[in-house]
């Protein structure tokens, strides 16, 4: 008796950063084969590739249990050949909230000021804000040089700004 050849991928996923994947055996499917009339599978374990934002992440699976048709529950996994095939895994950035904050320009000239946030994951995140120039009045937080007047450099690519108010300069 030869074992019988089937495929298990697992289902394409997408998550945001500090999130999990979803697990079991809901999220796969047997794409090549089948089971034999009754069996069924029991048991799946997917790993994802990162936990880090990926566009093109893969989740595995491995280590599946296939409990046989006759109720009695017994492991029949030697009487199949399982081939395991990835899923993709797409993790989106965490929105990242900054609130206001002043700060006085002293002199002219390039002048960077930093504010460190803890993540989702307990990383440090650090937030560099870098004016063009020193020019007094207040300005809306953009990940880039949105009004010309200063840069925010974001130091863990997990995150993206989704909201904030005002950065003022003051002298």
């Amino acid at each position: 008796i030869t074992a019988r050849a089937i495929t298990i991928k697992a289902n394409d996923q997408t998550i945001t950063y500090g999130g999990s994947i979803t697990t079991g055996t809901a999220q796969v499917t047997i794409s090549s084969g089948s089971l034999v009339s009754g069996d069924s599978l029991v048991g799946i374990t997917l790993t994802p590739s990162t936990t880090n934002y990926t566009t093109s992440g893969s989740i595995t699976p491995s280590a599946a249990t296939i409990k046989d048709s006759n109720g009695t529950g017994n492991n029949v996994n030697t009487n199949y050949d399982i081939t395991y095939t990835p899923g993709s895994l797409k993790i989106n950035k965490a929105p990242l909230n900054i609130s206001a904050y002043e700060t006085t320009w002293i002199s002219a000239g390039s002048y960077t000021r930093t504010n460190y946030s803890t993540g989702i994951n307990g990383e440090t995140i650090t937030l560099t804000y870098t004016p063009y120039n020193n020019a007094v009045g207040t300005y809306s937080y953009a990940p880039t040089n949105g009004n010309g007047k200063y840069i925010l450099t974001l130091n863990n690519n997990n995150y993206s700004i989704t909201s904030a108010s005002n950065f003022t300069i003051t002298r």
